[in-house]
């Protein structure tokens, strides 16, 4: 038997028996207690990354867009423009900045586990070391 642990399909709005599925249902779906929360496994890395000054700032903001607190498929999906908003005005103001690259790996479909992956070993430490959440 492996010991490697099942990946979470992240739902998409689709067709379902014919019936199209309303995207504000998904976003309305109230989180389960043992859903998996992003906000907490971003947050915690980027401590680990040594980015503790920004956690506030980072809390506040994902705190008044709707992200905490939020079913894991949301919040993924406001992560992802919160982000994006976030390394494209860094870019406007530092000119020389490479965040194109980074734009790519934040996915909106896929396994949650490897858009988890993506953000701790590509986004978060580009995000840290130049500051983006400051």
């Amino acid at each position: 038997m492996s010991d490697k642990k099942p990946q979470t399909a992240v739902p998409t709005p689709t067709l379902n028996d014919g019936m199209s599925i309303n995207p504000m249902d998904i976003y309305n779906t109230p989180r389960k207690p043992d859903d998996i929360d992003l906000v907490a496994i971003l947050t915690q890395h980027i401590s680990a990354l040594g980015g503790g000054t920004m956690i506030p700032k980072f809390h506040a903001e994902a705190n008044a867009l709707g992200i905490i607190g939020a079913n894991p498929v949301v919040q993924r999906i406001l992560l992802n423009r919160y982000l994006t908003n976030k390394l494209l005005v860094f870019r406007s103001v530092n000119p020389n900045a490479i965040v194109y690259d980074m734009l790519p790996l934040m996915a909106p479909d896929g396994y949650i586990e490897d858009w988890l992956t993506l953000q701790k070993e590509s986004v978060m430490p580009y995000v840290v070391a130049n500051a983006v959440l400051a």
